[in-house]
C-alpha cells in the first residue's frame, strides 16, 4: 500500500472527526454531507474481486397483478393488442432464475476504471470467483475500451477485438454505488442537472458531485428507522430544485446512516416526484434503492466498508380504473429487478500502473474505434492495417459471441423492454382517445 495523499489523509481525519457525532446524536445536514465527502476523499484507489448476482425483484408479482388488470381492460377495449401485450406480461409473471457473474474491479481517481469480466454461472446465487476471462472494459478518463479475447469469439476462429467509444456505459454493474462511494444517476437527475463526464460514463454519481447537484435548501436531517424496522437512525434528505411552486424536489435522495459504525451509510433511496392524476396530488415513488451490509473496518483509512450490497431497480406502471381516462390512471413503481454485490480481496490506495487503465491491442486485433471513426487491424509494429472509415456500427463488435455478456445484461435490460412496450400501448390509446373525443 502506498502512502496516503493529502486528499486521502484529510478524508481519514474527517471520518474520525465525524465518528464523534455518535456521542451527541445531534447531526446536522452539513455533518452528514461532510461524512459523504470524507468517504470519497479517503479512497484514492480501489481493487476487489466482485461477485454480482442478478435476480428478480420483490415487487415483480405485485406488478404482474397490475399488468393482469391491464390485460382485462385491454381485452374489453382493444382486443387486437392483447396477444402482443400478454407476451410481454409473461416475462414479468415468470420468475427469473438468478445468475451470478464474477468480476475483478479497479478504480483510480480521477475517474479511471478497469472491469475484468469472468464467467457467468447460470441459475446460481452463490458468490462466484474469477475464472475464465470473458472481456475487459476500461474507462480511460474520456472514452471506453472493450476488449474481447479470441477465445470468446466464434470458438477462437476470430482474432481479438477491441471496441472504443465515448458513450455512457450503463451495462456495467453499479460497483461505485455498491462500495458506498456514490449514488445512481437517476434519469431525471441526468436530464435536469449537469452531471460530469465520469457520472455519465458510469451512470453513477460520486458523493461530492451528488451534493453539488442538489439544492442546498432541500438538505435536512430526519430520524427514521429503516423500512425493515429497528431504532431511529439519522437520515440525510436532499433534493434538486423544487418543481414549479410546489416546494418539493423533482428528485429526492434519502440516505440512512449507522452511528455505530462511524456513520457508514446503510440505505440509499432515489425517489422521483410523481403526480397522481386521479387524486391530483403529488407523491414520491422509488426509482433505485441500495442497502449496504456486513461492515468491516479498514484500519488504514479509518473507514467502515460494506462487504455486500443489495441494489434494486424499480419500474413504473399505471393501473386501469374503469371510467377514467388512461392519462389519469394511478401510477406507482415496483421493484422489478435486483442485484446482490459481494466484495472480497479488497485493497485500498494501492499504486496502480497507468497502463492498467488503457488497453494496448496485440498484433492481429481488430479495432472498431468510434471516437476516431475507423475500423482497422493492428499490425506487427503497431500500425493500423486495412483501415476503413466507419459507416455504421453495432453495440458490440461484429461477430462477437456475446452470450455470456448477454446473460449478464438481460435482467437489467428487461425493465427497459417492458417500458417501451407499455409506453407504446399508452401512446396509442391516447392518440385513439383524442380522435374519438
Amino acid at each position: 500500500m502506498r502512502s496516503l495523499t493529502a486528499g486521502a489523509l484529510l478524508g481519514c481525519v474527517s471520518l474520525l472527526a465525524c465518528a464523534s457525532l455518535a456521542v451527541g446524536g445531534k447531526e446536522t445536514s452539513s455533518d452528514l454531507i461532510d461524512i459523504l465527502k470524507a468517504r470519497a476523499g479517503a479512497v484514492e484507489s480501489f481493487k476487489a474481486d466482485v461477485s454480482v448476482t442478478d435476480m428478480s425483484g420483490n415487487g415483480r408479482q405485485d406488478l404482474a397483478v397490475a399488468m393482469r388488470q391491464f390485460s382485462v381492460w385491454l381485452k374489453l377495449h382493444h382486443p387486437d393488442w392483447l396477444a402482443k401485450y400478454d407476451r410481454s406480461r409473461s416475462l414479468i409473471e415468470e420468475p427469473s432464475p438468478p445468475n451470478t457473474t464474477a468480476y475483478r474491479y479497479f478504480f483510480q481517481n480521477p475517474g479511471r476504471l478497469r472491469l475484468e469480466i469472468y464467467q457467468t454461472v447460470m441459475g446460481s446465487s452463490a458468490p462466484a470467483s474469477p475464472g475464465q476471462l470473458v472481456a475487459i472494459k476500461v474507462y480511460t478518463g474520456d472514452r471506453w475500451q472493450q476488449y474481447v479475447p479470441a477465445a470468446q469469439l466464434s470458438n477462437g476462429k476470430k482474432p481479438d477485438q477491441l471496441d472504443i467509444h465515448a458513450k455512457s456505459r450503463s451495462d456495467i454493474p453499479d460497483v461505485e454505488v455498491a462500495r458506498c462511494q456514490g449514488a445512481f444517476l437517476d434519469h431525471r437527475l441526468k436530464r435536469i442537472a449537469k452531471p460530469s463526464r465520469e457520472a455519465l460514463a458510469f451512470a453513477q454519481v460520486p458523493w461530492p458531485e451528488l451534493v453539488r447537484l442538489m439544492d442546498p435548501r432541500q438538505a435536512t436531517v430526519l430520524h427514521e428507522p429503516l423500512p425493515s424496522g429497528g431504532a431511529n437512525l439519522p437520515v440525510l434528505q436532499m433534493g434538486t430544485e423544487p418543481w414549479k411552486d410546489t416546494g418539493s424536489a423533482v428528485v429526492r435522495i434519502k440516505i440512512w446512516f449507522d452511528p455505530d459504525h462511524a456513520y457508514m451509510p446503510l440505505r440509499l433511496e432515489c425517489l422521483d416526484y410523481i403526480l397522481d392524476r386521479l387524486t391530483r396530488k403529488h407523491h414520491y415513488e422509488r426509482s433505485f434503492v441500495a442497502e449496504w451490509n456486513d461492515p468491516m473496518l479498514l484500519s488504514s483509512v479509518g473507514l467502515f466498508f460494506p462487504r455486500s450490497c443489495r441494489i434494486a431497480r424499480y419500474y413504473g406502471f399505471a393501473t386501469p380504473v374503469d371510467g377514467i381516462d388512461s392519462n389519469d390512471w394511478p401510477y406507482r413503481t415496483y421493484e422489478i429487478a435486483a442485484a446482490r454485490i459481494v466484495f472480497s480481496d479488497v485493497s485500498l490506495n494501492d499504486s496502480f500502473d497507468r497502463s492498467l487503465f488503457a488497453i494496448t491491442p496485440a498484433t492481429g486485433t481488430t479495432v472498431t474505434d468510434e471516437v476516431s471513426g475507423y475500423h482497422y487491424v493492428i499490425g506487427s509494429a503497431g500500425e493500423q492495417l486495412r483501415k476503413t472509415a466507419l459507416e455504421w456500427r453495432s453495440d458490440l463488435p461484429p461477430g462477437e459471441n456475446s452470450v455470456p455478456l448477454w446473460w449478464r445484461l438481460f435482467w437489467w435490460g428487461l425493465a427497459g423492454v417492458i417500458v417501451c412496450v407499455v409506453l407504446g400501448f399508452l401512446n396509442y390509446f391516447r392518440r385513439h382517445s383524442s380522435k374519438t373525443s
